[in-house]
């Protein structure tokens, strides 16, 4: 991962907010593409850099499952220290799963037993890998272009030993998709 000053990206406004930092939808005036910016506002140095090193460390450990969101396209580092403040994401217009239905028509009951499968298929991912989420709700969960659902958040995960991984996953859930 490489990071970059982001002179050529402008806010178009705030996207969601929360304790530990802020996001906003961003526009790249080079390519015209949106993403997804995460950065720590609150204190500096920031509190929460811990919860978005695991994030950066957990994205980069996993390899790529569809359910689970992909790892910052990039970072933002302040030049003061050179400590981590921000994450730049691919930017999902569908938003987190608890915006979702209220804007859309779920279309199905079909959608929600695929969705069902995505969320299980990702926690299960995580699992294989000795890794507990620690945070799902639904604005951890969004839905992506093609309509799947993807776990984002990766700051509160707990990594577990070997031993750990052998004891509490060896039944892990068996995943089937829906017909």
């Amino acid at each position: 991962m490489v990071a970059v000053t982001f002179m050529s990206i402008t806010s178009v406004g705030e996207y969601t907010s929360s304790t530990e930092g802020v996001f906003f939808k961003t526009l790249h005036t080079i390519d015209n593409k949106f993403f997804l910016m995460e950065g720590l506002v609150n204190e500096y140095p920031p509190p929460s850099a811990t919860a978005l090193y695991n994030e950066i460390r957990t994205l980069l450990s996993l390899e790529p499952h569809r359910n689970i969101s992909a790892p910052p396209i990039a970072v933002i580092v302040s030049p003061r220290d050179n400590l981590v403040i921000g994450c730049v994401y691919k930017y999902h217009a569908h938003g987190h799963l608890a915006e979702y239905p209220s804007a859309h028509s779920l279309q199905s009951l079909r959608r929600v037993l695929d969705w069902a499968v995505d969320i299980v298929e990702g926690i299960s991912h995580m699992h294989r890998n000795g890794i507990l989420h620690g945070d799902i709700h639904l604005q951890n969960i969004i839905v992506a272009d093609d309509l799947t659902l993807q776990l984002i958040d990766f700051g509160m995960v707990k990594q577990l030993s070997q031993r750990d991984k052998q004891n509490k996953f060896q039944d892990d859930v068996l995943c089937a998709k829906t017909v």
